[in-house]
């Protein structure tokens, strides 16, 4: 015969501290930070000039652009799934309000700066008015917005355009 169970350990006992012990892991898996790091947190670079970034991730797609001094430009495509990033090196020629990015025989591509609110929005050509429209919020949310002090912004502070 088996011998009968320990009275304080037995399953009806145990399932309390198994289901707390479950709750604490998955909390601090939660919060815990990324081990490969956050692209929407880059690390501080001494030659860029401006940082565009849709905080995407969850929601939609994420999408990153760094000019960097001398004409470079890096941009970063992002998801919230774990590696599923892509990064692209091309060249930039910046004309106060209008962006051009290029990217070799991976396509060019225009932005034009758009204040509205507090921010300062690059969307492409077909959007700069759509952006101010009151039911575009969907728009303005993945929309690529200027990320605090830059130099860009030293140089060419915001037109006085009310849109």
């Amino acid at each position: 015969m088996y011998p009968a169970p320990h009275p304080k350990r037995s399953p009806q006992n145990m399932k309390f501290p198994v289901a707390l012990i479950a709750v604490v892991l998955v909390l601090v898996g939660c919060v815990s930070p990324h081990p490969t790091g956050n692209p929407t947190r880059p690390a501080h670079r001494d030659d860029r000039i401006l940082l565009l970034d849709n905080s995407g991730g969850y929601s939609h797609a994420g999408r990153q652009i760094e000019l960097l001094e001398g004409g470079n430009v890096i941009e970063t495509r992002y998801t919230d799934v774990i590696g599923d990033q892509t990064v692209r090196r091309g060249r930039y020629v910046l004309d106060r309000d209008v962006l051009d990015l290029r990217f070799g025989d991976r396509g060019n591509q225009q932005l034009r700066r758009v204040p509205y609110g507090n921010e300062i929005y690059w969307v492409y050509p077909n959007e700069v008015e759509k952006i101010a429209l009151p039911e575009n919020t969907w728009l303005r949310q993945t929309s690529l917005k200027q990320q605090g002090e830059s130099e860009l912004a030293i140089r060419y502070p915001p037109s006085n355009l009310v849109l």
